[in-house]
């Protein structure tokens, strides 16, 4: 098996009703290159592999660059099922560099979930993570657990076993979890994520679906909106979001009432190294001098940003942490509109 995963089966929770078994088709969706749909069983790493291969989407050898593009997608539409095959394909997903979807009404879950984080788009020059949440599909999260036969009662000896192999299968996970990417930090999987996939038990789950989820679990969505209107609040919600979300770290919801003082705004015009003229709002929290952050401006008005906007240029300075994201005008970062809402926002929310 690869990766000299344990061979032992574990399931995840999948209710109460058995699903179909898996099916793996080509597929010509737009974006979609493969249809993986119903439940995952054993022999299943074998048959995603064997279609995979059919259709050139394991065409390298890992290592190598490859170039999946982002439309030539494996498409996931599963319940769940089996731990080991999920973890056999998701692996193969990582390895070769191929992205993963959840479209419009679909649904992801447990094992599924599994796949879906190993999505990775490998090149020349980038190397990331590459999976994509339709904001009407679910994504859902929990850990790995033992099924046990029913009809049998087990020795002292047979639960340490057991108890042995549960943390060689969370170690396994947590390891996986932690591959990281040539051209970014962190691995696939963050620590928060992890912590909240084994604070689940197998009938519960937790699902991608508000603004801070996404962004700490480094997920990209689609089927939203095209833009928001950006006003004073969004602006600095919009820095308080890129200065903690990217790092796996929980944001606070900015309002008049969570600040003693309003944080200051300093309008600066750069000219960047073609001759541009950039507009930029310098945001610094009050009490916070180590807290840096600007934002591109698309039209001044008063000193702030007040116009519809599909993304965010940002660039942060994190004295507290010593985590920099680029310095403007030249280098900053592009976030999604949505980094300007409350973490707590709900994801349908953003949906056209």
């Amino acid at each position: 098996m690869r990766g000299g995963f344990v061979g032992c089966i574990f399931l995840l929770a999948l209710g109460t009703m058995r699903a179909l078994a898996a099916d793996f088709a080509a597929q010509d969706r737009a974006n979609c290159a493969m249809a993986v749909a119903g439940e995952i069983q054993a022999g299943d790493g074998a048959k995603f592999e064997r279609i995979a291969t059919s259709l050139g989407l394991l065409k390298a050898k890992p290592g190598d660059y490859i170039f999946n593009e982002t439309d030539r997608a494996v498409c996931l539409d599963s319940p769940g099922g089996s731990w080991v095959e999920g973890r056999t394909i998701a692996e193969m997903v990582s390895d070769f560099g191929i992205t993963t979807r959840v479209l419009d009404g679909g649904e992801c879950l447990s094992a599924c979930s599994l796949i879906f984080m190993a999505g990775r788009f490998r090149g020349e020059e980038f190397d990331g993570p590459s999976r994509f949440l339709h904001v009407l599909g679910r994504l859902g999260f929990h850990g790995p657990y033992l099924v046990p036969s029913d009809d049998r009662s087990y020795s002292a000896s047979e639960m340490h076993a057991v108890s042995v192999t549960q943390n060689l299968v969370i170690a396994d996970f947590i390891k996986f979890g932690s591959i990281g990417y040539a051209y970014s930090h962190g691995g696939s999987v963050s620590m928060s994520l992890v912590g909240e996939m084994l604070a689940r038990g197998p009938e519960e789950m937790i699902y991608a679906d508000t603004v801070e989820r996404i962004a700490r679990w480094n997920i990209s969505l689609e089927g939203t909106k095209d833009h928001i209107r950006l006003d004073k609040t969004g602006l600095f919600q919009a820095c308080e979001n890129a200065l903690n979300l990217p790092f796996d770290r929980p944001a606070s919801t900015i309002t008049p009432e969570r600040y003693q003082f309003e944080p200051d705004v300093e309008i600066r015009k750069l000219r960047s190294s073609d001759g541009d003229i950039k507009v930029f709002a310098r945001v610094q929290f009050s009490g916070d001098a180590n807290r840096i952050c600007d934002i591109e401006l698309k039209r001044e008005n008063d000193g702030i940003l007040s116009t519809e906007v599909k993304g965010i240029h940002i660039c942060t300075d994190n004295g507290n942490t010593g985590i920099s994201t680029g310095e403007c005008p030249e280098y900053s970062q592009y976030f999604p509109f949505y980094y300007a809402l409350s973490p707590g926002t709900s994801t349908f929310l953003l949906s056209k």
